[in-house]
Formats: C-alpha cells, sequence, structure tokens
C-alpha cells in the first residue's frame, strides 16, 4: 500500500509525559485471581486494558477493540443457588440433564459417547451422539459433578459462529437473551457470588444461532479472573445450548483491595519496562486500514508482551 508523504498530518502538541502516563494510568483496571499461578493462593494485580493506540494529541483510544481489551458491564445482582449435580452412569447424565438443566435430550443415544480419559484434576469430557449423528452433547464432569455441557444439533461452518453476537436469524433480541442467561445462571452461582459483571467482548464456544455471555463473580466490587461462567442462547428457540462453570474456589483470603497501589504507580511501572512509541497509523473499518485513509499520530502501547502488577507489593508479575 503506498501513501504519498503529503498525506502524513504535522505532528501538533502532542500529550506530555505527564499526561500520557495519567492516560495509562486511566486504562489500568484492577482484578482478582483465587488461584495466582505461581502460588496457589488467591492475588490482585493490575493489567492494562487498551486497544494499543492512543490518539497523540487527544489521548483517546484508537483501533478496534474486539478482542483487545475486557468490556464490563455494570453489576449485575444475582442470588446464587449453588447447586451441584453428581453423575455416576450415562443413565444419570441423561436424567440430570433433562430434569436438573433443562435440555432437551430427545433422541441423544446416551449408551453410545466418546469419552476423554479423565485427567489428574478428575475433569473429563464425554461426547453423546443421537442415532443419525447429527445432533451431540458434550457433558463436562469434575470429580463425576456436572461443570457443563454444549448441545450442537448439526453441522456448522467455522465462519458462521464468528458473528459478534449477532447470531443468524433471531427471534430474541441481544437483551432477551441476556436476561434468559442471567435467569438461568443463578441456581448453579457458588453461594458466595452476590453480584456479576458481563465481559462483552468475549465470545466463547459460539454457535451460529446462539448468543455467547460470559459472566465474572465479583469479591467487594472488585472481578475475579477465574470465577467465570458461560452461558449461550439459542436466538431462534431460546434454548441454552452452552453452560459452563468455569469457578475457582480461594485457598485462603482474598487480598484487601484497599491496600492496593495506585492505578499511577501501576503505570508507571508499565511505561518504564514498556515505554510508548510515537508513529502514525492508518485509521479502519473492520479490523482493515483504509488506503485513503489520513494517517494519525498516535502512541502505540505495547501489548503483545503481558503486563501484570501485583498490585499489592507493586512487583511486576513475570
Amino acid at each position: 500500500m503506498s501513501i504519498s508523504s503529503g498525506r502524513f498530518a504535522k505532528p501538533g502538541t502532542v500529550l506530555s509525559a505527564e499526561e500520557l502516563a495519567a492516560r495509562v494510568a486511566s486504562l489500568m483496571e484492577l482484578s482478582y485471581s483465587a488461584s495466582d499461578r505461581r502460588t496457589g493462593k488467591p492475588s490482585l494485580t493490575y493489567s492494562l486494558q487498551t486497544t494499543g493506540f492512543l490518539n497523540a494529541e487527544s489521548g483517546e483510544e484508537v483501533g478496534d477493540d474486539s478482542g483487545a481489551k475486557s468490556r464490563y458491564s455494570d453489576p449485575i445482582p444475582v442470588t446464587p443457588g449453588g447447586r451441584k449435580i453428581t453423575v455416576q452412569t450415562a443413565k444419570d447424565v441423561a436424567k440430570a440433564l433433562a430434569e436438573e438443566f433443562q435440555v432437551n435430550v430427545d433422541g441423544i443415544d446416551f449408551a453410545a459417547d466418546e469419552q476423554a480419559p479423565a485427567g489428574d484434576n478428575g475433569r473429563q469430557e464425554t461426547v453423546y451422539k443421537s442415532m443419525g449423528g447429527k445432533s451431540r452433547v458434550t457433558v463436562y464432569t469434575e470429580n463425576k459433578k456436572i461443570m457443563g455441557f454444549q448441545i450442537r444439533r448439526g453441522l456448522e461452518t467455522a465462519s458462521s459462529t464468528k458473528h459478534d453476537n449477532h447470531p443468524a436469524n433471531p427471534r430474541l433480541s441481544y437483551e432477551e437473551a441476556r436476561e434468559r442467561a442471567v435467569q438461568y445462571l443463578q441456581p448453579y452461582l457458588d453461594p458466595s457470588v452476590t453480584e456479576v459483571k458481563m465481559d462483552e467482548s468475549q465470545m466463547l464456544m459460539p454457535s451460529d444461532t446462539s448468543y455467547s455471555f460470559s459472566f465474572f463473580a465479583l469479591h467487594d466490587g472488585v472481578v475475579v479472573s477465574d470465577q467465570h461462567y458461560l452461558v449461550n442462547v439459542d436466538g431462534q428457540t431460546g434454548e441454552i445450548v452452552n453452560f459452563m462453570d468455569y469457578f475457582t474456589t480461594p485457598s485462603a483470603p482474598f487480598p484487601d483491595w484497599r491496600a492496593a497501589i495506585s492505578k499511577e504507580s501501576a503505570a508507571k511501572k508499565f511505561l518504564q519496562s514498556h515505554p510508548a512509541v510515537l508513529g502514525y497509523m492508518l485509521p479502519g473499518g473492520d479490523g482493515k486500514p483504509q488506503a485513503t485513509a489520513t494517517p494519525l499520530l498516535v502512541f502505540s502501547l505495547d501489548k503483545t508482551s503481558p503486563f501484570l502488577v501485583d498490585a499489592v507489593s507493586g512487583e511486576t508479575v513475570e
């Protein structure tokens, strides 16, 4: 792509170092982990949630943020039911899906299955198919407890599932499907969960006709990254076609978020190890640069290297 040098706008007044640091601080997000991968204990960290590009003059984010950053909803109050269903046999699975999870299992042959060996953590995945093979139900268990399921009633192409939560020919609106997901979720929430937020940037286990909703538990108003639930709702029928319980139980109390370092301190840490780079980028649509667009002067923030700061100690997490 060839661009005339005359189309590059001359730099005006760009953000000062202090203004840039303040803008980066505003993009720092605090979150808990119930089981830190380094210690196995609860942790509190800052991460940078950004598209990776800031307008060098205004500081506004630039670029498509799809998948690049979390976009959390307002807190959603919930009433947890704490329900856990234990199964021993395929017959137990069929009964639990139909009676406890309200899954239509008509035509599914629970005698013929494909089962992966259980892992060291007791997690197992079993696929049950219809006699014709067009429909299947995948059930996920952990130490014989059902932790989730996935329903597929026909063949799909990879491209048909990439619809950014705009499924094919829906009868339910996004808002109606979301409300259905929230109501469905509550009986299975851990008793400790009284509020959740939805990450509106996530789509997991999508199908061509379903909406996808990812919910995260809150502790003292802060998102817990590994206390996650997934509910996918078919937009044509209202059927729940996916449910996944990714809730991690902490082995110790969570750190107090009031003891966290400031966002400004976290931003300083980031800019010390990942200096912003001033340069030009082409604005675009649908994630593609437009050849006719005027190049925009931006600060580029490194999103290729994972960045976390322990919010209690202030140390960078490797």
